[in-house]
């Protein structure tokens, strides 16, 4: 049984993927040595992305930006 991939190896993956699939934003096809550089420097957060959507969807549905738990326990 193969243990669960670290978000380190997830986004390495995602990243790699990406690219491959000109799906980055970044210009050309393939990997070059600057295409390397700018995709390793990515500031990228694989728990981020994961956490993205339910976060905004969180935030949209909280009204005036009070969460029950700042509406429950505040003194």
């Amino acid at each position: 049984m193969a243990a669960p991939r670290s978000l380190r190896t997830q986004e390495l993956i995602v990243t790699a993927q990406s690219r491959i699939d000109g799906t980055d934003g970044l210009p050309g096809e393939g990997f070059t040595p600057e295409t390397m550089r700018q995709s390793l420097f990515a500031d990228h957060s694989r728990a981020a992305g994961l956490a993205l959507t339910s976060t905004v969807t969180a935030c949209r549905n909280t009204p005036s930006g009070r969460s029950w738990w700042t509406a429950t326990w505040s003194t």
